[in-house]
């Protein structure tokens, strides 16, 4: 007895000769779908995978092998037997089926007794085989098994298969078992007639250009309200065919805990932020703090003590007495200049009162008075006050990029520019030297040749915890140059 369960496909353009072979084979019990159009044949595969093909050749002999030539190069449907049909005294059209690898071959019209027999035994020669899954069913069971939302449109968008993944998700969103998890539905026209977001035609402009080959490819991340919840999901578009495109495969993948966990990551990344930028500013403070300590405290002292060393001075008579006087007082004068350089250094008063053009300055004449290096200082374009965070930034990376250069550059000449940019909405730092540079490629991120410390990391990171960004080209001979850019809010 046949196979009631089996599909043989008949394919070919005359209605009447596709009508003649159902009615024989109707009697065997097999489901028998039929196709007129050469690009259907795969969608009507997809829908109910075939145990064999038969292919009529009447009024459409190059479309026919040309059909069977693409089933038995698509490796999805090499293994799946197909029987050919040709006009009885057509030898060359019996000899070309053979070469593009019919199976079997038969003359028009075809003995009915004949045809059901050489069918059956095709059939159990198939189900025989120790491949007994043909590839497209052994495909299908592949996407039953992938956890993602898969679904096959032919070329006009219409839903001719999906996976279970599909249906179950069809049926937790409420549709009936009726509709069948909406196959034979247009799923270009659902995306157009949608009104729920911009996405859904964005879907559809993309399925759209995948299946007239305009794109390759086509991908885009969308919200989706689902029973338990506001989900995320990626929609995936790819073709269906490789010498010649006859559908699309349409892939939802649920990312929604890979969304929520990137949500996660943002929002820790928010809390370093602030906490790091709290940290900073907790290092200024703490800086104010030691300068002010160090100048109204031990400045003071040590002007205290200067002022009784000359009280003292008058009472001294041996020149002994009087030489060492005169060494502490050079100590005591020297020590007093040292705390008020190191306490300019934690906090500049001028940052405050003046603003950064003048504290700036006048960091650069104190490093670069004396040292045999040439200092050129630019400073243009730029709002009068800027925000305190701003500033402070500046100067210390400032700092740090010329004691950098005054102590490993050996640089004669130094440029330091700062400026609004192009846009004259940010703030653009540039610090060059003609100085020996260094090979960074060589070197741990924040170590220089000799052992010390380049500050690089701090610097990028003031600038990163800003919004901005800190760059460095440089090369052994070639100098150095240091460029921090940095966004600047546009005046009401």
């Amino acid at each position: 007895m046949p196979d009631s369960k089996a599909t043989v496909l008949l394919f070919g353009t005359d209605t009447g000769h596709r009508s003649v072979l159902a009615g024989l084979l109707a009697a065997q019990g097999y489901r028998l779908p039929q196709v007129a159009h050469r690009g259907e044949v795969l969608a009507a595969m997809l829908r109910c995978p075939s145990g064999l093909i038969v292919i009529d050749l009447a009024g459409a002999e190059q479309e026919g092998l040309a059909l069977l030539a693409g089933l038995k190069a698509n490796p999805a449907s090499a293994g799946i037997p197909v029987i050919v049909l040709v006009a009885a005294p057509h030898r060359e059209a019996r000899l070309a089926s053979l070469r593009a690898g019919a199976d079997d071959v038969l003359a028009w019209p075809p003995d009915g007794e004949e045809l059901c027999l050489r069918v059956r035994n095709h059939l159990r020669l198939s189900v025989a085989s120790p491949l007994r899954l043909t590839s497209m069913t052994l495909q299908a069971a592949i996407l039953d098994a992938v956890p993602a939302n898969i679904a096959l449109l032919d070329m006009q968008g219409v839903l001719v298969s999906v996976n279970q993944t599909w249906r179950r998700h069809a049926g937790i969103n409420g549709m009936p078992v009726s509709q069948d998890a909406g196959i034979g539905s247009n799923y270009l026209a659902i995306c157009d007639a949608s009104t729920d977001a911009d996405e859904s035609h964005q879907v559809a402009d993309g399925i759209r250009a995948v299946l007239d080959g305009s794109r390759q490819t086509f991908s885009i991340e969308y919200p989706c309200a689902t029973p338990s919840g506001q989900g995320w999901f990626l929609l995936s578009v790819a073709p269906l065919g490789e010498a010649e495109r006859v559908g699309a495969i349409v892939m939802h993948l649920d990312i929604t805990e890979q969304q929520r966990a990137a949500r996660k990551i943002l929002d820790l990344n928010a809390t370093l932020k602030k906490l790091s930028i709290q940290l900073i500013q907790a290092q200024e403070q703490e800086r104010v703090n030691l300068a002010r300590e160090l100048h109204d405290e031990l400045g003071q002292r040590l002007a205290l003590l200067k002022l009784n060393l000359h009280q003292l001075s008058r009472v001294l008579i041996a020149p002994e007495s009087r030489a060492l006087w005169s060494g502490i007082d050079a100590e005591v004068s020297a020590l007093i200049a040292q705390i008020r350089v190191i306490s300019v250094s934690l906090r500049p008063p001028v940052l405050d009162y003046l603003g950064l053009e003048s504290a700036l300055g006048q960091l650069l004449q104190r490093q670069f008075s004396g040292a045999g290096t040439t200092c050129v200082f630019e400073y243009a374009g730029l709002p009068e006050a800027l925000a305190p965070a701003v500033e402070i930034a500046i100067y210390r990376i400032v700092q740090e990029c010329v004691t950098n250069v005054v102590r490993h550059a050996m640089a004669s000449n130094v440029v330091v520019e700062v400026n609004g940019g192009e846009s004259g909405y940010e703030l653009e730092l540039i610090i060059r030297d003609n100085g020996k540079g260094f090979d960074r490629s060589t070197l741990a991120p924040h170590a220089l040749a000799d052992g010390s410390h380049s500050g690089l990391p701090g610097m990028q990171e003031r600038m990163a915890l800003l919004g901005g960004s800190l760059s460095v080209e440089t090369a052994p001979g070639q100098g150095t140059r240091i460029t921090a850019t940095l966004a600047l809010n546009k005046p009401e």
